[in-house]
């Protein structure tokens, strides 16, 4: 009986003992089983170098998640590519990896979750495109990558986290998404790279130093949907001329803006008859030294955008004022940056076997779009002319059926 039991306790142990083997290796990827379909990579080498292709599954099982600090400060790797099977990134799994100058998602990307601090101290990465499930910027997901250029982020980004971009010291002409509603504590500090920031029309708050010592600021729009703005938001931004406010005042935290002893050009614009503002010397808090204001009598919304765009209240809405074929009316209906080079970023058709399609942003107020087909360049007509109407990124589709082997599209704005 005594044998027996002995026995069957032996029997038990190694069975347990199995049933915890989770983790494996593939190649140089260490890797652990989290159901019987998933796996998450866990590590990598520390020593390892070049570039790292992410494999889509193991043994038959899909790599879903690169786990927290897996490839943390592997500061050989130069490159990532990452399947369209990873749905999580966990946090600091990237990060301190000083020679990682290129990362890549797969066009059909799952990822929805980039964790806090993922790529922090990256500081060889110049460019990336996040991909379109991921609502949230963590915290510190960029923090200190010196090199970084440029980011595309997502429409549906709703919020930016604290220090998600601190120190990217060459970070330039950042664009917003229209869904975005916060920025957090000193999401974007000592950002010198950013000389113009346009801020979404759904934005609520601004969190304390949001853009503390961004040297190269010289112009700031803040949207009427903006309620607060945290202590020191724009501090120490030495070239800050202008920050227009387009609505009511906020609530403001002590010393948003440099003193006018401090930086003796700064003002502040408001459309008249907006709440809390004074002139020509305005009081945000009580605590606060006087700045000087200036009052704008225009309520016109093509006035509140060319005023975001640090561009005079009277401009010739016809006019091309850099040469890029692209007037300001253009840029205005399109929701375009003035301030650029839009060659580029007009609206591209696009052509299938059966039918033209364009795409385009599409309510600006007080315009009113029209998109017309032709098959010779020479007669146009928007009969046959499919046009929605703006969807929640405030965009509208132009199609039309080809049936004949020339087709065109163009769009025509009014005011």
């Amino acid at each position: 009986m005594s044998v027996s039991s002995c026995i069957a306790f032996g029997l038990v142990f190694s069975c347990l003992l199995a049933g915890n083997s989770r983790a494996g290796q593939f190649g140089l990827f260490t890797y652990e089983i989290t159901s019987a379909t998933t796996v998450s990579i866990i590590d990598y080498p520390d020593d390892a170098t070049g570039p790292v292709v992410i494999p889509a599954s193991i043994d038959g099982r899909s790599v879903t998640e690169i786990g927290s600090a897996a490839f943390i400060e592997v500061v050989g790797i130069v490159s990532v590519e990452i399947p369209n099977s990873v749905v999580t990134i966990n946090n600091d799994a990237f990060a301190l990896c000083t020679s990682l100058a290129s990362v890549t998602f797969a066009p059909a990307s799952s990822v929805t979750s980039l964790g806090p601090a993922v790529f922090n101290g990256c500081s060889a990465l110049t460019s990336i495109s996040i991909p379109s499930g991921v609502e949230r910027i963590e915290d510190m997901l960029f923090r200190g990558c010196s090199s970084l250029t440029h980011v595309s982020l997502p429409s549906g980004v709703e919020s930016i986290g604290e220090e998600s971009f601190g120190n990217c010291i060459v970070l330039g002409n950042f664009t917003f998404p229209a869904s975005l509603n916060s920025i957090g504590n000193s999401a974007f500090q000592t950002c010198d790279g950013l000389t113009d920031v346009r801020l979404p029309a759904n934005l609520t708050s601004l969190g304390p130093f949001a853009f503390f010592d961004c040297d190269g600021l010289t112009t700031v729009s803040i949207p009427a949907s903006v309620t607060s703005i945290g202590n020191s938001a724009f501090v120490e931004c030495a070239l800050l001329t202008s920050a227009n406010f387009l609505g009511d005042a906020p609530a403001m935290g002590d010393t948003v803006f440099d003193n006018q002893t401090s930086n003796p050009h700064l003002r502040i614009y408001f459309f008249r008859g907006k709440s809390g503002f004074t002139t020509p010397e305005w009081i945000p808090v009580i605590t606060q030294q006087a700045l000087r204001t200036v009052a704008l009598e225009f309520t016109d919304p093509v006035v509140a955008w060319l005023v975001s765009n640090n561009l005079p209240v009277n401009s010739d809405l016809a006019s091309d004022a850099n040469a890029d074929g692209v007037s300001l009316l253009m840029a205005y209906a399109l929701n375009l940056n003035p301030s650029l080079n839009l060659a580029s970023s007009i609206p591209r058709p696009v052509l299938t076997a059966t039918q033209l399609t364009l795409s385009f942003h599409g309510a600006a107020p007080g315009v009113t779009y029209s998109v017309e087909s032709s098959t010779n360049l020479a007669s146009w007509t928007t009969e046959g002319v499919m046009l929605t109407g703006p969807d929640a990124n405030q965009m509208r589709t132009a199609s039309v059926s080809r049936t004949e082997p020339l087709c065109f599209l163009r769009l025509k704005v009014a005011r």
